[in-house]
């Protein structure tokens, strides 16, 4: 391991700080559309190696992977480029789509994109992340959940025996989502993409309903 850093950090540790800050946001987002076995599947799908693994999925988003292997950057950058030009099977994509990691440009990410955002080469201004804090996520799942059986129901979808399997199998949070019960903000915001697009609504629509439930349980 490293030794411990003595005296104060230089310009490139700094650089390097802030590129790791901005592309672990970006993977967070990213990784959220769908879960971790899928994803190892579609990056299989997308390169034709095993390179990305479950580890690597979770400490991208967390921020505790600092040195990634090169390997890891092509892998990821055949698989957001795949992503962005539609070519993954889709028996292995979700329901609701996925997006590609991209810049507040719209650029999409390559390889070699992502390494000049992950060491801060690359510098831009983030939009605000989407948190769900632990200490209100139950009841904002159920606020949640409240809400899209309403929706659910005005528009004839059958969220409680007929139509269910499917919402379930597009969005796995709504089998606990539509029960009434609490779930996770990390799996609310996962599938908050999926549910929208059964809704035929925008996932910043749900967001803003979020919001309110947030709002109302830490008042």
């Amino acid at each position: 391991m490293p030794k411990p850093r003595k005296g104060q950090p230089g310009p490139i540790t700094l650089q390097c700080q802030a590129g790791h800050e901005a592309f672990t946001n970006l993977a967070r987002r990213f990784f959220r559309q769908c879960s971790q076995p899928r994803w190892m599947k579609l990056a299989m799908a997308a390169t034709g190696d095993r390179v990305l693994h479950s580890s690597q999925i979770a400490n991208f988003s967390d921020g505790t992977l600092l040195y990634p292997a090169p390997k890891v950057f092509v892998a990821m950058g055949q698989l957001n480029q795949a992503i962005a030009a539609g070519t993954l099977p889709q028996t292995l994509v979700p329901a609701g789509g996925l997006k590609p990691m991209v810049l507040p440009d719209g650029t999409v990410l390559d390889a070699v994109g992502m390494f000049q955002v992950f060491s801060g080469a690359l510098q831009f201004d983030a939009e605000p992340e989407r948190e769900i804090p632990a200490a209100v996520a139950t009841p904002v799942a159920v606020a949640l959940g409240r809400y899209l059986r309403q929706q659910f129901g005005s528009q004839g979808i059958d969220f409680a025996v007929g139509d269910r399997d499917r919402l379930v199998q597009a969005a796995p949070v709504l089998d606990q989502l539509l029960a009434g019960k609490g779930a996770s903000g990390e799996l609310v915001l996962r599938d908050l993409e999926a549910i929208a697009g059964l809704l035929g609504c925008s996932a910043d629509d749900l967001w803003d309903v979020v919001q309110e439930a947030i709002e109302a349980a830490t008042r």
